[in-house]
Parts: C-alpha cells; structure tokens; sequence
C-alpha cells in the first residue's frame, strides 16, 4: 500500500506522522522540555494508526530520525522502529535529524535559490548539530558539531541569506549583527519533514539493516 510511520525523537519534540505514498495521513506530536519520548511515544503511534483508521499489518515501512541529536531520544526512537520493523517484517528507514529540518523549513517558506540553510539542532553549550546547504541542494558543510560563535560567520559570503533552524538556533538570537543571517526559530523538528525523504527511499529500496542499524550520534556516545 505504501504507509509508512514516521518517527522523529532527535529533540526535545517527540513526533509522529503516518504517511501514504508521500503524502500526511495523520500527526501527532509533542514538545517538553522534559524529554517524554519514552513515555508518549507508544501513544503517538497509537493515536496516528487509530486516525489514519489502518492496522498495524497495513504499514510497507517505518522510518525514524537517524541523528544527530539527543543520545536518550535517538535511542528511544531507534529503538521503537526496530522493534515495529521486526515484529511486522518490514524494512526500516532512516532520515537523518538535519535533512528532515530543512524540510520542516521549505514546507512553510520560500528561499530564493541562491540562499544558504542551516539547521541546527542543540549540542549544548556554544555548540550545535548542524550543516550548511543551498536551496537547490548543494550542501556546503556536511552534518557536524559545530562550535558557533561570530567568527564561524565569516566563512559565508555577505550578500547571500543564511536561514538559521530549528532549536539549536535559538540560544544564539540576537547576539550576531549580521544583516544577512535570519533566525527562524519557530521551526522546529517533526516527523511531517520526514515524509518526502522516506518514501522517496522506499520506492528506491535504501533500506538499513533492522539488527544492526544504531543512531548517528555525530559526537562520540559513552554509556553511563
């Protein structure tokens, strides 16, 4: 049939989107500072398969946010879709956090084409998870932890809007004088990003190996 689950644990948003050949079925999702991905997670799903009004043995695929981002949310979420492919013998999907930003922001706006987008997802402190890529898709910086501060800036070219993304952005708001860097911080991770990119992996089989398949952690991952 072509229904996929979307899930999306990266950050402090847990989200769930049920799709159907690329396009929203149903969403649910919510933000807490508190991190409630193990405790809302299962119920999101639920309520996105009640709404969609399909069974569980209806779904072709699940996808979930690869990283980088939270340890404790990409574990969660990881952990949820493996368990859903293996039980239901479907293939697994990842997308990775930054791409299904970008994504969330080319949903509800409309760059110009010459323009930069970074999302960014928080790292703490100074840091974040982000890259650089143009509208067209051309990516400048690939997915890394990167330490913002002024000089960071310099890099990019003056005449050229850079669209700042996602969570990871809001720490730095007002404290660049950059007339060409935007800050949208209004756009923030969920599972509705991942849609496109899922399905478009689908139809071409990129699928990841259910046993062995882990987060993308970007930054080294130590177990407590």
């Amino acid at each position: 049939m072509g229904y996929i689950l979307n899930i999306e644990t990266s950050t402090k948003v847990c989200s769930v989107a049920l799709s159907l050949k690329g396009s929203l079925v149903s969403l649910h999702e919510i933000k807490d500072d508190k991190y409630v991905h193990s405790e809302k997670l299962n119920l999101l799903i639920k309520n996105c398969m009640s709404e969609g009004g399909i069974d569980y043995k209806q779904l072709s695929g699940v996808a979930i946010s690869s990283g980088p981002g939270s340890f404790t949310g990409l574990r969660i979420g990881v952990s949820t879709a493996k368990g859903l492919a293996y039980a239901l013998g479907i293939p697994i999907i990842s997308v990775d956090s930054l791409s299904s930003l970008v994504e969330v922001f080319k949903n509800s706006s409309v760059p110009k084409k010459e323009d930069l987008i970074m999302p960014m997802i928080d790292a703490r402190r100074q840091e974040v998870y982000t890259m650089a890529i143009h509208c067209m898709g051309e990516q400048i910086i690939p997915i890394s932890a990167q330490v913002i501060d002024a000089s960071f800036f310099n890099r990019f070219a003056k005449d050229i809007t850079l669209h700042l993304i996602g969570d990871g952005c809001e720490k730095f708001d007002g404290k660049f004088n950059y007339k060409n860097i935007q800050f949208n911080t209004s756009v923030i991770s969920s599972a509705i990003g991942m849609i496109e990119l899922s399905y478009n992996k689908f139809i071409k089989n990129d699928f990841e190996d259910v046993a062995y398949f882990t987060p993308k952690y970007v930054k080294e991952f130590h177990f407590n």
